[in-house]
């Protein structure tokens, strides 16, 4: 019963995201938050699939239960409490700077109350960076100076994008600049409990699924292909970081290197998922079983993909001060990792030990890479347009 319930839940959550980016094209970020991702029912789901979820897995044989298993279900239950402390807990606002103007209070985005501050701050001077030989900005600099309220000390501190200035509780971010106006806009967080958990939970990701694969990777063939897939990885990432920053004016939050770790892991993710779907059309056409390779290339899949999620996170978390804003590109994401992780748990989903079930799942489940990799950019827009 409580299998079913984890089940049903898993799934209704993964179709009301996918209603909810559609609802969002079509009427705005406000509408699918309201009637969607900030909802009760909504944050009820991932509660009682948590909850569930967890006692499904405390009910499992101990021999059933490796330690990257372990890890990764645990850190997953870290994340959504962290998430739950955030939504709970978090303050976010702006803070408007226009030069000579000295602000001890920043606006609260939820209620437009103000919000002291433990801190006085001024804007000395804003510029825009340019390319060398363009008029398309590199970056948005903010210069202030900040007077601690206890101390009476005085600093300074440059805020620009993925530049955070931390003050006790408080994360300063920069997000834009009007010229008539004079002002420069920074967003103003205050997560420090959320925030610390989530990550917290990140960390274990990542060494659960490191260890995941390699757990899979026993025989020679599989370690090599998942060391030529880690290296590969790496070089796309430092080629990202350094060949195609240097030589595209792109935008200025991409400038940073979480850009090429986040694209060169997802790219990573779903060519393993193109793999994967290959190798399982020629099984079903040849009428062949499960190999031991056809679970590592879901397996490789899955862990490269979340881990692009997550490192993507942490970059959204230091330019905007928020790890996850329900971006259609983001959303989309998140379904097609919890599409692929399903016939993870072929001994709670007996069903996926048919080679038949299993290849055909792995078959139509591209469906939702080609979603989130093209169709989210053509039909849907978002953050992640420029992607």
């Amino acid at each position: 019963m409580i299998l079913k319930i984890t089940f049903f839940c898993y799934t209704i959550l993964v179709f009301a995201m996918a209603l909810a980016t559609i609802a969002e094209n079509g009427n705005g970020s406000a509408y699918a938050h309201s009637c969607y991702y900030g909802t009760w029912w909504f944050a009820s789901l991932w509660a009682a699939m948590a909850m569930c979820g967890v006692c499904v897995y405390v009910r499992m044989r101990p021999r059933l239960r490796s330690l990257p298993s372990i890890l990764t279900h645990l850190a997953l239950v870290i994340i959504l409490i962290g998430a739950g402390i955030t939504r709970l807990t978090a303050e976010r606002g702006t803070l408007e700077l226009a030069k000579g103007d000295v602000m001890s209070m920043y606006v609260n985005n939820e209620d437009g109350a103000y919000m002291d501050m433990p801190l006085t701050m001024s804007l000395d001077t804003f510029r825009i960076e340019r390319y060398p030989g363009s008029m398309r900005p590199s970056d948005y600099v903010s210069e202030v100076e900040i007077v601690d309220d206890e101390t009476g000390e005085a600093s300074k501190a440059t805020i620009s994008m993925n530049n955070v200035y931390e003050h006790g509780d408080l994360r300063f971010y920069q997000m834009k600049y009007n010229p008539q106006r004079g002002v420069s806009t920074l967003a103003v967080n205050d997560d420090m409990a959320g925030t610390a958990v989530t990550y917290t939970g990140y960390g274990m990701l990542f060494l659960g699924l490191l260890l995941c694969m390699v757990q899979r990777a026993c025989d020679r063939k599989r370690m090599a292909v998942m060391l030529m897939v880690l290296l590969s990885t790496a070089m796309l990432a430092i080629w990202f970081n350094t060949s195609y920053l240097d030589a595209n004016e792109v935008e200025p939050v991409l400038r940073t290197g979480f850009f090429g770790i986040h694209v060169s892991l997802m790219i990573a993710g779903y060519s393993l998922a193109i793999c994967a779907f290959v190798a399982s059309l020629v099984a079903l056409v040849s009428k062949r079983g499960v190999t031991a390779m056809h679970r590592w290339l879901l397996v490789g899949s899955v862990a490269m993909s979340a881990a692009g999620i997550f490192v993507g996170a942490i970059w959204a978390n230091v330019s905007w001060g928020c790890y996850w804003s329900w971006d259609p590109k983001e959303t989309w994401a998140l379904i097609t990792l919890m599409v692929y992780a399903v016939p993870l748990h072929v001994r709670l989903l007996p069903a996926f030990s048919q080679p038949q079930v299993y290849h055909l799942y792995i078959v139509i489940s591209l469906v939702s890479v080609a979603i989130t990799y093209w169709g989210v950019n053509m039909l849907l827009g978002g953050m992640h347009s420029y992607a």
